[in-house]
């Protein structure tokens, strides 16, 4: 989807702009690690995009995460939503490292609003059935 509006970068490597539907899009390039996707969740938050669906485009992206830092980028999201409403994110990731790491952010996060998907094509599909109540 082709949005006119610029994106801003919200981290090192991690730009983001909320297109016609409402969606944010966010995309990660280069190496993200934990302290790139804490700065856009909390940038997200400041913009008052956090309750809003999200998709993320890691296809050009390396995640330099350890396990122990996805376990607590999870708990994090999990406190965030005790606060506020955080709306579901779809992740697509081709690279089979990335796309285990987003698996095991999954595994970690305790809600049905997070999911990791190969293209684009099935991460629009979820995102838009959940803007939809599904």
């Amino acid at each position: 989807m082709s949005d006119s509006r610029p994106s801003h970068e919200s981290a090192p490597g991690i730009r983001f702009l909320v297109d016609d539907l409402g969606v944010v899009r966010t995309t990660y390039s280069g190496a993200v690690g934990y302290a790139q996707m804490v700065l856009h969740l909390q940038e997200r938050e400041r913009a008052g995009v956090l309750g809003r669906p999200q998709v993320v485009d890691a296809r050009e992206a390396t995640l330099a995460l350890s396990a122990a830092e996805v376990q607590a980028f999870a708990s994090l999201t999990r406190e965030l939503r005790l606060r506020t409403s955080v709306g579901p994110t779809a992740v697509v990731a081709t690279a089979d490292l990335v796309y285990g790491i987003a698996r095991m952010y999954g595994a970690f996060d305790d809600s049905d609003s997070f999911a990791v998907f190969r293209s684009m094509a099935e991460a629009e599909a979820w995102i838009g059935g959940r803007q939809q109540g599904g």
